[in-house]
């Protein structure tokens, strides 16, 4: 994952957690571990969650990622984090939708990612099972699996 995508991401995220105009503890401990798995220093997570809100450089312009799988995998972490406090709230669902089409992610597939996710019962397992994880783990795999040694002829 390249450092830009790494940063949208995080930026994404924060800024969704703005929209939600409140922090919740598993909303501030679900930022926290996605800053821990992009590898972006704790402090700085802690100091970007605390001053969310008063960060006039946080734009609310939606991610826009190299990569379209990561960005569907945003859209699922983005729909968890708004339905942290078991509701979501109109910003917080346009903003999703608006990073949805930025990033060529057809409708039909975002309702449906908004629709499971709404489902769910279990909230506290839900905020685990981080689909950032999920991406990074597709990405070793196929990387490991189409590795392919060039051979002097």
């Amino acid at each position: 994952m390249i450092t830009q995508d790494k940063s949208q991401y995080l930026r994404g995220l924060l800024i969704l957690l703005k929209k939600g105009n409140n922090i919740s503890e598993e909303e501030r401990e679900f930022i926290k571990e996605v800053g821990n798995i992009l590898n972006f220093a704790r402090t700085f997570v802690d100091s970007s969650i605390m001053n969310v809100f008063g960060n006039k450089y946080l734009l609310d312009s939606p991610p826009q990622f190299n990569d379209k799988n990561l960005a569907e995998y945003f859209i699922k972490d983005g729909i968890k984090l708004a339905v942290t406090n078991h509701n979501t709230n109109k910003n917080e669902v346009e903003f999703l939708k608006k990073t949805a089409q930025i990033n060529h992610v057809p409708a039909a597939k975002f309702k449906k990612y908004l629709d499971t996710i709404n489902h769910v019962k279990d909230f506290n397992k839900l905020l685990k099972d981080l689909e950032l994880s999920n991406y990074l783990k597709s990405q070793k795999k196929f990387s490991r699996n189409n590795f392919i040694t060039k051979t002097d002829s």
